[in-house]
């Protein structure tokens, strides 16, 4: 909208970012993935990337004593911190969640992406304000479930509760529950399933 107020009658193409298939050759089981990475836990969710404001990362963070209350997990952090990550830290030890957290504060290299993703259950995209996201085409590269905010155009991309979930922006609840729902219901396997007949539709093509 704002495109069109600056120019006029111009014809305008919208297209949506594309998944990084570079990514699609890379092949590890889960249980490999995890174990490269030195961990074990049943249940593993990751939130990647640089950490910043707009990233919504506390409300992940508030949403883990809920889903503890449900579901044991771990919370990879990946990603280097772009402002004070003392506040983080601080209100996961008042959370008191040190335990079922996992901090990895780096830049992290192509060659690594894989392991993270393809050892997660679910990736949490909590933005509290957006227009779109590469991270959401890196976890469907890996034809990895996201829990993400309904915002942006992320709503064009996820299709609720079958490629991933949509929950409402700030909400420690909504990502939650969005998480519990889906150890509860879903099966994690047919999601990935239905993300991979889904990358045809973000392919790098469509971009010409």
């Amino acid at each position: 909208e704002i495109l069109k107020a600056l120019t006029g009658k111009s014809r305008i193409t919208v297209r949506v970012h594309p998944t990084y298939d570079v990514f699609a050759a890379a092949v590890m089981s889960k249980t490999s993935a995890r174990e490269k990475l030195g961990l074990s836990d049943e249940k593993i969710i990751l939130f990647f990337g640089l950490v910043r404001g707009y990233k919504g990362l506390p409300y992940l963070i508030r949403a883990l004593p809920l889903i503890l209350a449900r579901f044991k997990v771990r919370l990879l952090i990946v990603g280097e911190f772009w402002e004070d990550k003392k506040r983080y830290l601080r209100l996961i030890r008042e959370l008191d969640v040190q335990q079922q957290v996992t901090l990895i504060d780096r830049y992290v290299r192509n060659e690594d992406m894989p392991g993270y993703f393809l050892g997660s259950d679910l990736v949490i995209l909590p933005y509290t304000s957006v227009t779109g996201s590469g991270l959401l085409q890196l976890a469907f590269a890996f034809a990895r479930p996201v829990v993400t905010t309904a915002i942006g155009n992320f709503p064009e991309i996820v299709e609720d509760k079958k490629t991933g979930f949509l929950v409402a922006p700030r909400s420690a609840k909504g990502i939650a529950d969005a998480v519990v729902d889906f150890y509860e219901n879903y099966d994690g396997e047919e999601m990935s399933a239905r993300i991979k007949k889904e990358q045809g539709r973000f392919s790098w093509d469509h971009l010409l």
